[in-house]
């Protein structure tokens, strides 16, 4: 069993995900090969909030046809756990599009790692993302800036979430 931080609450795994702990370092792979996997597949749809096939396609389709766009994740045998899709368009800054974690694998740290790993893989020294409440309570804790910006068609608050290295912090 795998005890969150900060709760007396055990998570027993799925089957395959019994090695998995809390703080365990993950290392970064690019997911574009694996795209067509259904679990990438639902990750994705999951970060956009819904699960329509074309749109997720769309989304995916994306990340092979424009240089600019990044998808890595971490991977538990050769099934992924959590994923990250990124917009690097100007040397050091980037945006977050995508940010999933499996429901088995969360409490662990994964979305933290994705983040912070993906920041350095690419040499990001600023990054942002546009997200909901929750989204930006999870920003916040990383140390994100987070500004609202505005109410979205469907009624609900969207948040400008930024992180910036100063100087030669790095």
């Amino acid at each position: 069993m795998i005890e969150r931080p900060g709760s007396t609450d055990a998570v027993v795994p799925a089957p395959g995900l019994a090695r998995l702990e809390v703080g365990q370092h993950w290392h970064l792979v690019d997911l574009v090969p694996f795209r067509f996997q259904p679990r990438v597949r639902e990750l994705v749809g999951a970060s956009l909030g819904i699960s329509a096939e074309a749109l997720v396609e769309r989304e995916l389709n994306e990340y092979v046809m424009e240089p600019r766009r990044r998808l890595v994740g971490f991977m538990d045998d050769h099934d992924p756990l959590a994923l990250i899709g990124l917009d690097c368009p100007q040397g050091d800054r980037g945006s977050v599009l995508h940010l999933a974690v499996a429901p088995q694998a969360r409490g662990l740290g994964l979305g933290r790692q994705l983040v912070l790993q993906a920041a350095g893989r690419y040499g990001l020294r600023r990054l942002s993302a546009a997200v909901d409440a929750p989204a930006s309570m999870f920003f916040q804790s990383l140390g994100f800036a987070v500004h609202c910006a505005g109410t979205a068609l469907d009624g609900r608050d969207r948040f400008e979430c930024i992180w910036e290295v100063s100087g030669d912090a790095r």
